[in-house]
């Protein structure tokens, strides 16, 4: 999470500001994508599906685990990612309640 004033945003408009960081380069958005479509993945699967080299997606996966959006966990000693779905339905639920 970024460090903002606390007395000048609300929690919710941060939490909004660190999830639009986190999808802000088109490979991030790609990788959830394919995360949505299978529910474990290993770097080296993603990988092969997007025009991105291993280290570049390594990079955007730690960036996603980091903003919560994607969770790590080891399968067969490798690392193993998953959507964290319980994130992804909270900022769908509370993004319209910023407008109001």
């Amino acid at each position: 999470m970024a460090e903002y004033n606390d007395s000048a945003f609300n929690k919710q408009e941060i939490e909004l500001a660190d999830f639009a960081r986190a999808l802000s380069h088109p490979g991030r958005v790609a990788i959830l994508k394919a995360l949505s479509r299978k529910e474990v993945w290993t770097s080296g699967e993603i990988t092969a599906l997007l025009p991105l080299a291993q280290s570049t997606v390594s990079q955007h996966l730690l960036k996603l685990v980091s903003a919560g959006l994607v969770l790590s966990k080891s399968r067969n000693n490798m690392p193993a990612y998953s959507l964290n779905w319980h994130i992804i339905k909270k900022f769908e639920r509370d993004f319209p309640l910023i407008f109001q």
